[in-house]
C-alpha cells in the first residue's frame, strides 16, 4: 500500500435485513426486483441476496410514492426521472403536477361524499342535494337487487 487507505467496503444487507428496516415483505421486495424498481443484487457464497446499503432508502421512497397513489409503472418513471438531467426534472415536475391535480380532484370528490353522508345523518334525504342524487340512485338499485325495503330516509 502506498500510504493510501483502502476504501471501506460498502455494507451489504440480506433481504431479511432490508425488509425489516423498511417494513415491507419479502414478496414486495422480490416484486420490486422483478419490476426493476431496484437492481437485482449479487448473491453471497451461501446464496443470500446481498443488497447495497442504500436499498433501504430506495424502498422507503417506493413505499411513499405508492402510498400517494402511484402504480408501479409510475413509480419506475418517477425514480428514473428523479435521477436524470434538467429535461427529466421538467418531466418530473409535469408528472407531479398531473398527480397533484388528480389528488385535488379526489379530495373534492371525497369532500362532496362526506357532505352527502353527513347531511343524511342529520336527517336530509339524498335527493335533497343534487350532488347526492347519484348516490341515492345507486342505493335504490342496490335495495331493488337485494330485495330490501329499507330506504335512506
Amino acid at each position: 500500500m502506498d500510504g493510501l487507505a483502502e476504501a471501506p467496503r460498502e455494507r451489504r444487507l440480506t433481504s431479511g435485513q432490508v425488509c425489516e428496516a423498511s417494513g415491507i415483505s419479502r414478496g414486495a421486495l422480490r416484486l420490486y426486483e422483478r419490476e426493476r424498481l431496484i437492481a437485482s443484487p449479487p448473491r453471497s457464497r451461501g446464496g443470500y441476496r446481498l443488497y447495497p446499503g442504500d436499498t433501504v432508502d430506495l424502498v422507503a421512497a417506493i413505499k411513499i410514492i405508492k402510498t400517494l397513489g402511484f402504480g408501479l409503472s409510475e413509480v419506475r418513471e418517477l425514480l428514473a426521472l428523479a435521477s436524470g438531467d434538467e429535461a427529466s426534472a421538467r418531466k418530473l415536475r409535469a408528472a407531479a403536477s398531473r398527480r397533484l391535480k388528480e389528488i385535488d380532484e379526489r379530495i373534492e370528490g371525497l369532500t362532496d361524499l362526506r357532505d352527502c353522508i353527513a347531511a343524511f345523518l342529520e336527517g336530509e334525504t339524498f335527493e335533497d342535494d343534487e350532488e347526492c342524487a347519484a348516490l341515492a340512485r345507486l342505493l335504490k338499485r342496490q335495495r331493488a337487487a337485494t330485495g330490501t325495503s329499507r330506504s335512506p330516509r
